[in-house]
């Protein structure tokens, strides 16, 4: 076994989150529920007012403050084609994909943050996906090819192809192919939503207590 294994093994590799500095903030982004949505409106004076909070930092603030990121892709197109697109750090028009950072809260501690981020109070007008979703031919070729799947359906999935997908999942990458892979499958979109957060809530907690 490598010294880089060993360390990493006995949990004391450190990364970016285990940094400390004198007067140090903490940033937590806050993102998009939809995939595909105009931002409306945002409303960032509650967690402005938060005990801690220093700022909270908008797509209108990168846009002014800041160039576009060098993304070499053309996102109307229906093809792959490599020209410069304009795409900030954090949107100000719309958001294109689940999960992106529409504000990003600074504040004194991560909790702290994390309970402002909460606060930012978002109006979406919700847009079509562009395309349709994928079928289970193509997320099977996504996930033996390495993808990543960013897309979902609310909508119930035949059995015969849950199925086919949890055959699939051994081919999910997992750092080495011959290690295991958990793959859940939940049929209720609203368990699904608590499992989520029972899960990220005993992370947490977990974290703390180490």
């Amino acid at each position: 076994m490598k010294k880089r294994e060993e360390r990493l093994i006995l949990g004391k590799g450190q990364y970016a989150d285990d940094l400390e500095f004198f007067n140090m903030a903490h940033l937590v982004f806050v993102g998009s529920p939809h995939a595909h949505a105009r931002i409306v409106s945002i409303n960032t004076e509650k967690a402005l007012a938060f005990p801690g909070v220093i700022t909270v930092i908008t797509g209108k603030e990168v846009a002014a403050h800041t160039r576009p990121l060098p993304v070499q892709a053309n996102f109307t197109s229906k093809g792959w084609t490599w020209r410069l697109a304009e795409v900030y750090a954090i949107p100000a028009d719309k958001v294109r994909w689940h999960g992106e950072p529409v504000a990003a809260v600074v504040a004194e501690s991560e909790e702290t943050a994390r309970q402002a981020a909460d606060l930012v109070e978002v109006e979406y007008e919700i847009l079509p996906l562009a395309g349709d979703l994928p079928s289970a031919e193509q997320v099977e070729t996504l996930i033996r090819g390495r993808r990543s799947v960013r897309r979902f359906s609310s909508e119930p999935v035949a059995g015969e192809t849950i199925q086919r997908l949890l055959r699939t999942a051994a081919h999910a990458p997992t750092g080495r192919n011959n290690l295991g892979v958990l793959f859940t499958v939940v049929e209720d979109p609203s368990t699904m939503k608590q499992l989520r957060e029972e899960t990220l809530a005993g992370i947490r907690e977990a974290v703390v207590r180490s």
